[in-house]
């Protein structure tokens, strides 16, 4: 059976590397300052955000929209097609009427 023991020194180097570790990591944890100045900023920009929500479509607001869009683009749909088919009918008859006249 194979005992490990530790000697003094190699005691050393792990407390060493162990506090050099825990160091690291101190200094990158945020302060009880730092989440106070986070937890500001944060309330400041919902603050804001909640500022724009009222200006905001709702769903149903914009389903009102689309719908009137949508009979907007069928009129006008509609109204081309009315439009063209009576230019057509009316150069049809003057058309018909030159080439009888002549």
């Amino acid at each position: 059976m194979l005992k490990f023991r530790m000697t003094a020194r190699d005691l050393e180097k792990r407390m060493y590397s162990a506090e050099t570790e825990l160091a690291l990591i101190r200094a990158t944890m945020a302060t009880k300052q730092d989440i106070a100045e986070l937890r500001g900023e944060m309330n400041a920009r919902f603050a804001g955000i909640e500022a724009q929500l009222p200006h905001f479509a709702t769903k149903a607001e914009l389903k009102d929209e689309i719908d009137k869009l949508r009979t907007w683009m069928i009129g006008v749909a509609i109204g081309l097609f009315f439009s063209q088919a009576g230019m057509s009918i009316t150069l049809f008859f003057l058309l018909k009427e030159a080439i009888l006249r002549h």
